[in-house]
């Protein structure tokens, strides 16, 4: 076993290097290694520079929780854009070791870790292939083709935390072989591994209520008693969030998702999932993608899943011990097409799932072997040596993914480059807007708004929400933003950013001013719902009738008022929304705008949440562009409970505020 995890490490160390330059290796940073803006003004990136800049996101809270500002990605404000705490844990040595600002160590020190991964997730996989009875060299040629087999190692070396994650899925699986009942101490390991499995990525916690589920119901080696165990790391995790940013989900959860999209319900999220699936994840495990997956290793993977899944049924067969490791595919499958971004970077959401596969798909051929030798009486047992030819195809592979590596460097620092380095010179007391979290705010580090989300709790619904949401959200910061420094791709409301403080380019972060006044006029000091922010439309209770549409689920529309304009967030209403009133309401207003040259018209009425009740309150239209209100000035009927505002005619309005007085 030693010389198998020497064999193991040396693969993984070969991956590495032969996919990230030479040059960015070193813990140690050199002079000019440091953010000032010479660092950035070369032709090409440096060799230390990692290709995606999310993992420099991960850095960012690193280095804060290092200066003692826990899940903290700007000062004062805490966020859970990190979505993996165990990952975060391994990069924080450096940031307490000294050497402030070097991002050329830190980047090292993260494509170490993710060497470090790499090696586990081989390990695990050989363990478990040994733990199911597989002969050598099964285990070894296992864990090559996981260390070897690409977009999983290219995340690591990237870094990011898919190899890490992967590997804690698969030793859990392994740690579930059919010993444990004789060994009460790898039980033990297999439990504690479980139940961190939610600390390494959020959708892991499907896998760790499973095992509890089956726990309680008998299934497998773990006592009922052991459930809360398995689950506290979760709850704990959960809470320590909730308390911190307000929700207990991780902000990469909600952000990356299509579970948090607004106004999607249960049936259409399941429609889009299978659509998803359908039309972006089968076709990989067919073959189409074959950097990914080759054919056939999806259907070997598939078949093998099966076969193990119904021999553990039955309680019988060698491949019986893969059951949980078929079983953790099949739900990490299941989940895959709920990420908004299923095939952003390789997949990177899905490395867990394409690791099990593989492993699948080598249990399934040394099953086959050993069947096939069987038959033939145990001659020519020599061939069971040709399972290490398995990894020589993606080892000589290995140039794609260099290529990969040094293509997504050169984009992300051709996109940042020159604005890093004016941030580095300027502004850094400013407090900046950015949508690419990473690289930016190391940089800048000073206070900053993640207009996605991911670093700013505020926004990471609003984000979702359009326009309008990250209008009204902004506007109620104590601080807003003064400076951008943004992709435009990734930009919701446009009307916000001043004249380029750099010549823009296409596909380059657009460095900009603010128009702070904007904002100003912002939020409404009223009784009543200002429309697209979030807190107030929950406090509404409001209930829909034909909601949003997902993709245009809020608007940001100019207001008029004294000394220029104001931008406002508003609903477009398709149908009515009743919004619950508090006792004593009268003196109603509501305020919107047509957002078709049709104009738009509104009625009120009231009502109670199942829908309007009585003739209208009050009417009013809107012949062209503008705003405008329509009003009850009186009191409203006694006992009506909810206010509903209804579309009237052809012209579609945008709700901007419901008033009232008490």
């Amino acid at each position: 076993m030693a010389l198998e995890g020497a064999a193991l490490l040396a693969a993984a160390m070969v991956f590495a290097w032969s996919v990230a330059p030479a040059g960015g290796w070193k813990l140690r940073g050199e002079e000019g290694d440091w953010m000032g803006g010479e660092v950035w003004r070369g032709a090409e990136p440096p060799g230390w520079l990692l290709p995606l800049d999310d993992a420099y996101i991960f850095v960012r809270y690193a280095q804060q929780w290092g200066r003692g500002r826990f899940l903290e990605w700007s000062d004062g404000e805490p966020s859970s854009g990190a979505s993996s705490f165990l990952y975060l844990m391994a990069l924080l040595p450096p940031h307490l070791t000294g050497g402030e600002g070097n991002l050329a160590a830190w980047s090292a020190w993260s494509r170490w870790v993710g060497v470090a991964a790499l090696w586990l997730l081989g390990w695990a996989g050989a363990l478990l292939l040994r733990e199911a009875g597989s002969p050598p060299p099964w285990p070894l040629a296992g864990g090559l083709v996981l260390v070897w087999s690409g977009a999983v190692g290219f995340g690591a070396v990237a870094g990011m935390e898919s190899a890490g994650n992967a590997a804690l899925v698969v030793l859990a699986c392994a740690l579930w072989a059919r010993a444990w009942r004789t060994a009460p101490r790898r039980a033990a390991l297999g439990a504690a591994a479980i139940a961190l499995l939610p600390l390494a990525r959020p959708e892991n916690l499907a896998l760790t209520l499973a095992a509890a589920a089956a726990a309680l119901l008998g299934i497998g080696p773990l006592p009922r008693r052991w459930v809360p165990l398995l689950l506290l790391p979760a709850a704990a995790w959960g809470a320590v969030l909730s308390t911190l940013t307000g929700d207990w989900q991780p902000a990469g959860a909600i952000a990356k998702s299509w579970v948090g999209a607004p106004f999607l319900p249960a049936g259409a999220l399941l429609r889009q999932a299978a659509a998803t699936a359908r039309e972006l994840l089968l076709p990989i495990y067919l073959g189409s993608t074959p950097d990914l997956l080759p054919f056939p290793v999806g259907l070997l993977a598939t078949a093998t899943a099966v076969a193990a899944l119904g021999l553990a049924a039955r309680h019988r067969g060698r491949l019986a011990a893969f059951a949980p490791l078929a079983f953790a595919w099949l739900v990490l499958l299941a989940l895959a097409p709920l990420s908004g971004t299923l095939l952003w970077q390789q997949m990177r959401h899905h490395h867990a799932g394409l690791a099990c596969a593989w492993l699948l798909a080598v249990a399934g051929l040394s099953a086959a072997a050993e069947t096939l030798l069987a038959r033939r009486g145990g001659r020519g047992g020599s061939l069971h040596w040709l399972a290490l030819l398995l990894p020589v195809p993606l080892f000589l592979h290995l140039p794609y993914w260099q290529g990969e590596h040094r293509r997504a460097a050169r984009e992300l620092w051709h996109r940042h480059a020159p604005a890093l380095a004016w941030l580095s010179e300027h502004g850094r007391g400013e407090t900046l807007l950015v949508n690419d979290g990473g690289l930016p705010a190391l940089v800048h580090d000073g206070p900053a708004v993640d207009l996605m989300g991911l670093g700013t709790p505020a926004l990471t619904r609003a984000y979702s929400h359009g326009p309008g949401a990250v209008v009204e959200a902004l506007a109620r910061r104590p601080v807003p933003p003064a400076l951008a420094a943004v992709s435009l791709d990734l930009v919701a409301v446009r009307q916000l950013l001043g004249p380029p403080l750099l010549p823009p380019e296409p596909r380059r972060t657009l460095v900009a001013p603010v128009r702070r006044e904007l904002l100003r006029g912002t939020p409404r000091a009223a009784q009543g719902i200002d429309f697209a922010w979030l807190p107030d439309e929950a406090r509404g209770r409001l209930v829909w009738r034909l909601p949003p549409a997902t993709d245009r689920a809020s608007f940001a529309l100019a207001a008029p008022r004294r000394g220029g304009a104001t931008l406002q967030g508003c609903r477009p209403l398709h149908g009515g929304v009743g919004i619950a009133l508090p006792r004593g309401s009268f003196g109603v207003r509501g305020t919107a705008a047509p957002l078709t040259a049709a104009g738009a018209a509104l009625q009120l009425f009231a009502g109670d949440a199942r829908g309007p009740r009585g003739p209208a309150l009050a009417h009013a239209a809107q012949a062209g562009f503008g705003w405008f209100d329509v009003v009850v000035a009186g009191d409203l009927p006694a006992g009506a409970r909810y206010l509903w505002v209804e579309r009237a005619g052809r012209g579609l309005p945008c709700l901007e505020s419901v008033r009232w007085r008490l």
